[in-house]
C-alpha cells in the first residue's frame, strides 16, 4: 500500500535522545511516511468478506452503511435438552460469527464517526490544528454545546471531554484517509482498533 500522490516523505525533523546508559540516539518526529509505516509495509491486504457482502449485497451508498439495521439475536434458549445440544452448539457458534462480522462493520462505522468529529471540529474553528482543543476554541465549543443541550452543563461537560477526545482521534483519521483514500477504513479494519 503506497501513499497517496502529494505527500512528502521527508517532513520530518531529527531529535537526540539520551537513553541514559551514556549514549544517544535518533528519533524522527513528524514524519508522516514513517508513521504509516505499520500500513505501508502490510505484504497483504484486502477486503474482508463482511464488506464484500455488503457492498455487493447493499452497494456503496453511505448512509445504508451507517445504518444499523441489524438486531442480533441469540437462540440458545431455544435448545434446553441433551438431544440439542448440537443445535445449542451451532446457535452458539452463528452468535459468535454474526458478532464478529458486526465488530468490524461497527469499528468501521466508528472510524467514519471520528472524521465527523474532527471535521465538525473545523468547521467550529478552521484555525483548530486538532492536536488540541486550546483556549479560543474551548470557548467556540462551548458556545456550540450551550445552544445543542440548552445550557445543560453537564451534558456541555460530558461532550466537551469527548469532542477533544474524538476530534484527535478523527485527526489522525483524516490523515490516514489523506494518505491512502477514506476506503482504506475498509481494507485496514482488520488492522485498526477502535482507537487506532
Amino acid at each position: 500500500m503506497k501513499p497517496a500522490k502529494g505527500t512528502n516523505s521527508d517532513d520530518s525533523e531529527s531529535e537526540e535522545i539520551d537513553n541514559g546508559k551514556g549514549s544517544s540516539r535518533k528519533r524522527k518526529r513528524g514524519n508522516k511516511s514513517h508513521a504509516m509505516s505499520r500500513f505501508t509495509n502490510l505484504q497483504h491486504l484486502h477486503l474482508s468478506t463482511t464488506f464484500q457482502r455488503f457492498f455487493d449485497s447493499a452497494g456503496v451508498d453511505p448512509i445504508e452503511f451507517l445504518n444499523d439495521g441489524e438486531a442480533l439475536e441469540h437462540r440458545i434458549q431455544e435448545f434446553r435438552t441433551k438431544a440439542t445440544l448440537g443445535d445449542a452448539f451451532r446457535a452458539c457458534y452463528q452468535y459468535a460469527m454474526d458478532l464478529q462480522e458486526r465488530s468490524d462493520m461497527d469499528t468501521v462505522r466508528w472510524h467514519f464517526s471520528m472524521i465527523f468529529y474532527h471535521d465538525l471540529n473545523k468547521l467550529i474553528n478552521p484555525k483548530n490544528s486538532g492536536r488540541r482543543m486550546g483556549r479560543m476554541m474551548k470557548k467556540k465549543m462551548v458556545r456550540f454545546l450551550e445552544a445543542v443541550f440548552n445550557g445543560n452543563t453537564e451534558k456541555i461537560d460530558e461532550a466537551m471531554l469527548k469532542m477533544d477526545e474524538w476530534g484527535k482521534l478523527g485527526k489522525k483519521l483524516v490523515q490516514l484517509c489523506e494518505s491512502f483514500t477514506p476506503g482504506c477504513l475498509f481494507y485496514l479494519a482488520q488492522h485498526l482498533s477502535k482507537n487506532l
